[in-house]
């Protein structure tokens, strides 16, 4: 089904708009219960410092989030705007992937760069 094009433009305005909301005001409620990062504690610190060009602290601050970042365009975005997708397999594998990667990158912020400093 064909979804009408006002409909199309509300819910691109919608996603936009809890995007900034996220993207202002949002603290991880992971940390503020537990005093713990979780996986993807720093990547809003780090679009920030992207939105203002300033990469190495956004990669200081996520090494993830340009890859985070592109998943959300693609998902939120690209696929329900032009109905194109990678593939449900592709889309799956890209997901687990970057579930481990977040998994890997946590650990070692808890464990190497913790016992650093």
């Amino acid at each position: 089904m064909k979804k009408n094009k006002y409909v199309i433009i509300k819910e691109l305005l919608l996603k936009c708009a809890v995007i900034l909301v996220l993207f202002f005001w949002y603290r991880c409620p992971i940390h503020f219960f537990t005093g713990m990062d979780c996986p993807g504690c720093g990547l809003t610190r780090a679009w920030k410092a992207a939105a203002i060009l300033d990469f190495r602290t956004a990669f200081s601050f996520h090494p993830l989030f340009g890859v985070i970042g592109l998943e959300i365009v693609y998902f939120l975005f690209f696929k329900p705007l032009t109905g194109k997708q990678l593939g449900k397999k592709t889309e799956n594998a890209i997901i687990i992937l970057t579930l481990i990667l977040l998994f890997a990158v946590w650990l070692y912020k808890i464990f190497i760069l913790s016992s650093e400093g």
